[in-house]
């Protein structure tokens, strides 16, 4: 996939990233936003859990820094992850990454892309046209 790992030495509480997730994507910056914070913390082994990182990468992305400040400040998309957090825990979630198919079939971990196909098929097969 082309990613490259560096030595994380730091175990990032994520919550704030989280939250400057949301953000973005209610500006239409989920993507980028997402991909810059996954690079960071595991390619550039930024503390993803230091606002200040957060504020220069939201920077980086064209979002602007104070504003995500003052959402981060006031907990803005917290109510966000709590529901999310639900959510995942009512389809069983455990780890992370977890892809949920269907309401009911679960693929978790990273696998290789054929592999990610072939479970992918066998939970097609599963599925019954509603």
């Amino acid at each position: 996939m082309g990613i490259i790992f560096g030595e994380v030495k730091v175990t990032s509480n994520s919550r704030s990233a989280l939250q400057a997730v949301e953000f973005a994507r209610d500006r239409g910056h989920f993507h980028s936003f997402h991909n810059r914070v996954f690079y960071a913390y595991f390619t550039d082994t930024r503390d993803i859990g230091n606002v200040e990182v957060l504020l220069d990468l939201a920077q980086e992305d064209g979002l602007d820094p104070a504003e995500l400040q003052r959402a981060l400040a006031e907990g803005t998309y917290l109510s966000r992850l709590f529901h999310a957090r639900r959510d995942a825990d009512a389809l069983g979630v455990t780890a992370v990454p977890t892809f949920v198919v269907d309401g009911t079939h679960k693929i978790v971990g990273a696998p290789s892309p054929d592999l990610f196909r072939k479970r992918l098929a066998e939970v097609q097969s599963q599925v019954r046209p509603g």
